[in-house]
């Protein structure tokens, strides 16, 4: 291959084809910001923040059922009332009703999801369309917020909880279900904070440098479009996740992303912020290999391993990965043996085709281009000079199952 290019470039690269465009994501903003006036317009007092992946900055192109499909970004609509005084039915379509109603948005309103209220959103930059995922809530009631207080939660983060809507199974009522993506976006922060600030100053350079027509100085690019090698590192996990599971015929049993962000950022915490992307990758999958330890029955445990190690635990009975901001929060919950197994046999996959290959930039730009499901990645990294063609072989996941 007569280019030459390095892992990390490689990776990089494939990232810019699963990212959220910097178009987009002023685009996404712009967009709810509307939906906000307009609810106001028509009597709803409430506050409009971005939460998971659009707060955090590890929107990845969601991979589904055999291909690329619509970003999810996720808004929540904090209504301003008291939760003691109000029910989750009437805060639910107290947002729902007015987009019902509307010229504007009602074409654009999907059926109405347990949790959220979804707009649907054509394409932007001739690539992709968004949906923009409604959270109604209200402020969590203090009775719960001393709770996550007395439960070891710094008092900044317990008191930004919330409380969404959720409809339940059987379709006919409504519940609370409690949340905190404020308390979880500062936590990551924090965790993230010092890989942000190694390489903020040169891609704030890059972003404006290629998106000249959305922003007048480098001070104008958005901090949230800055992507540190925890970010991405959090990026490349969730794609190989959902192309990995989709294979293995277990799209059912993936892990959340929550589980992937959270293990992700406790993992590299305290590492050297100017870690790069795939020695990050690594290190992650290395801690994780540790933790399928856990696999084994109690007595076949190496119980040395996890004298310092207890952010997933297993007990005879259950699984337990626990949510930064509320340790009653187990992203785990419901897993089985199934899960487990296939959560510690993808973890494997990854070091194998993302870490291992890095000795060959061939095997790399190959592992990559077949297992994130990227067409034309070697015509993006311009390597595409004449030589063979070279087969690429779905991955075979059940291969080191467990």
């Amino acid at each position: 291959m007569d280019a030459q290019f390095t892992s990390e470039q490689a990776l990089l690269k494939a990232l810019s084809n699963l990212d959220i465009t910097p178009t987009m994501e002023a685009n996404a903003r712009e967009k709810y910001g509307a939906i906000a006036q307009y609810l106001s317009e028509h009597g709803v007092e409430a506050n409009f923040y971005p939460q998971g992946s659009f707060r955090l900055g590890t929107v990845t192109r969601p991979f589904r059922q055999g291909k690329d499909v619509s970003y999810d970004l996720d808004v929540v609509c904090q209504v301003l009332e008291d939760k003691q005084q109000v029910t989750p039915g009437y805060v639910k379509n107290l947002i729902g009703d007015p987009l019902k109603e509307s010229g504007l948005y009602a074409d654009k309103l999907l059926p109405e999801d347990d949790r959220c209220w979804t707009l649907e959103y054509a394409k932007v930059d001739d690539k992709t369309g968004f949906n923009l995922d409604l959270v109604p809530s209200v402020k969590q009631d203090m009775t719960l917020i001393d709770r996550l207080v007395l439960a070891g939660i710094p008092r900044d983060k317990a008191t930004v909880a919330i409380a969404i809507t959720e409809k339940t199974a059987d379709g006919g009522d409504y519940g609370w279900q409690n949340s905190n993506p404020k308390g979880y976006a500062m936590w990551f922060d924090e965790i993230n904070a010092p890989f942000l600030a190694e390489v903020e100053h040169e891609q704030r350079k890059q972003i404006f440098e290629f998106n000249k027509q959305l922003y007048a100085s480098i001070e104008e690019v958005p901090k949230i479009l800055i992507r540190s090698p925890l970010q991405r590192a959090i990026q490349i996990l969730k794609r190989h996740r959902d192309v990995y599971y989709y294979r293995a015929g277990a799209e059912d049993r993936k892990p959340i992303s929550a589980i992937i962000t959270t293990l992700a950022a406790q993992f590299a915490k305290g590492l050297h912020p100017a870690i790069g992307v795939v020695e990050l990758l690594e290190h992650l999958t290395l801690e994780l290999g540790l933790y399928s330890e856990l696999l084994q029955d109690v007595g076949s445990r190496d119980h040395s391993v996890f004298e310092t190690r207890t952010l997933i635990k297993r007990d005879e009975r259950e699984w337990y990965i626990g949510n930064p901001v509320d340790p009653f929060d187990n992203y785990a919950d419901g897993w089985d043996e199934r899960t487990a197994e296939l959560f510690f046999s993808w973890s494997r996959v990854v070091k194998e085709e993302l870490v291992d290959t890095v000795d060959s930039s061939e095997r790399m730009l190959m592992s990559l281009a077949s297992s994130l499901s990227i067409a034309g990645l070697e015509n993006a990294l311009g390597t595409n000079k004449k030589r063979a063609p070279v087969e690429i072989k779905p991955i075979k996941p059940w291969r080191s199952i467990i």
